[in-house]
């Protein structure tokens, strides 16, 4: 028997927009992980671990529906009454480019389900290589991937690693193998990845640099991404906006997958405002907007072009979590379509600091995009670098 909940305020505002014909895959999310080189896990393994998380959280096997009165509701299943449980298995010499079409590809209707899809990868031998999960962003964010690599390597880790996808009725996947490429073209926007080389030494350097400054660190990430994206367009202005998670203010459990995100406008940066300027408004405006929503003041921001500048989502993604994984290794991934006009983000790993830049075609071209992504990637060197001559010169 499923449980009926109200939607939330963000969850009506993501159906809304899909019902408002947005094209197809614009509120899909990707993650993946690699399995650690030595690791031993079986497609089959992998296949009941991933199953059985997902079993574990209603929110994964949630569908959306209105009623008579034209309230929205979300529908929580039970794994007894939910679709079967299936596991995509992809050939070994796939391309991670023909995975993520064919991902892209799957049904995720807000209706019906399943909003949440597991794949994975193996290896000649039948050992898992690669884990995919393709998932509805009304019910899957940034915390929601912790949540499930870091449950996925604990049962794959602990005493009777491998079994619990198969104890239980609801749990044991069915393993469908894709033999051939018969996905539709994924229809994508631009994007464009730059790696820093010697990342974690220049995340640890831009974290020193924002304490100099007395900022957090991801005021001081984006606000110099937002010079860079400022810098670069015509207007000569960026309207930022970023996600803040609002689980803790909720009182949501912090275990509960889900969307607990709510895009907020933050700033105006004009061209030619400095990175440590930039990087103090958007401290400000965001503890503003934190004190706000204790008050529950808070509204989403919307996106309007031409209103205070180019509108530009920032984001800092950090998945260093991985280091309390024992098999699991996730991975920088994601579709190549905009939910924004322009998004600029950074994404830190235990060894690198990846930019990427996704925008809608008509924003700019390839040219364009290749050349913001080398400024934020200049801009942010010269983050990491701020303030450090003077520090020493100041030491003991």
């Amino acid at each position: 028997m499923a449980m009926v909940l109200p939607a939330t305020a963000a969850e009506f505002g993501l159906w809304y927009q899909e019902q408002a014909a947005e094209p197809r895959g614009r509120y899909l999310c990707l993650a993946a992980a690699e399995l650690c080189p030595g690791s031993q896990v079986s497609l089959r393994d992998a296949a009941g671990a991933m199953t059985a998380v997902r079993a574990g959280h209603p929110e994964a096997l949630a569908r959306f529906a209105v009623d008579e009165q034209g309230l929205l509701h979300k529908f929580l299943e039970s794994p007894a009454d939910s679709l079967p449980a299936e596991v995509l298995a992809f050939p070994a010499e796939w391309r991670r480019t023909d995975v993520v079409s064919h991902l892209a590809g799957l049904p995720t209707s807000l209706a019906t389900g399943p909003l949440v899809h597991l794949a994975a990868q193996a290896d000649h031998k039948g050992n898992a290589t690669r884990l995919f999960v393709l998932a509805h962003h009304i019910v899957w964010d940034a915390h929601s991937e912790e949540i499930f690599w870091t449950e996925v390597d604990r049962r794959l880790t602990g005493p009777g690693a491998g079994d619990a996808g198969h104890r239980h009725p609801g749990f044991g996947p069915s393993v469908h193998r894709v033999a051939t490429r018969d996905h539709a073209p994924l229809v994508t926007d631009l994007q464009r990845h730059l790696a820093i080389s010697n990342g974690d030494r220049v995340w640890e350097r831009l974290a020193a640099a924002a304490r100099r400054a007395g900022v957090t660190p991801f005021a001081w990430t984006v606000g110099h991404l937002a010079a860079a994206a400022a810098a670069w367009s015509e207007p000569a202005s960026v309207m930022a906006y970023i996600d803040v998670d609002l689980r803790p203010l909720a009182g949501t459990s912090q275990d509960t997958m889900g969307f607990h995100l709510s895009q907020l406008e933050i700033a105006t940066v004009d061209r030619g405002t400095s990175g440590p300027a930039a990087a103090a408004a958007v401290h400000t405006a965001v503890m503003r907007r934190l004190a706000a929503a204790m008050r529950q003041e808070i509204r989403p921001g919307s996106e309007a072009a031409g209103h205070g500048g180019r509108p530009c989502k920032f984001y800092l993604r950090d998945i260093r979590y991985r280091r309390r994984l024992h098999h699991l290794r996730p991975i920088d991934i994601r579709l190549p379509v905009a939910r924004n006009q322009l998004s600029v983000g950074v994404t830190v790993t235990d060894t690198s600091l990846e930019v990427t830049v996704t925008a809608r075609r008509g924003t700019a071209d390839s040219t364009g995009i290749a050349r913001l992504a080398q400024l934020a990637r200049r801009h942010l060197i010269s983050a990491a670098a701020h303030g450090e001559r003077a520090a020493s010169d100041a030491a003991p």
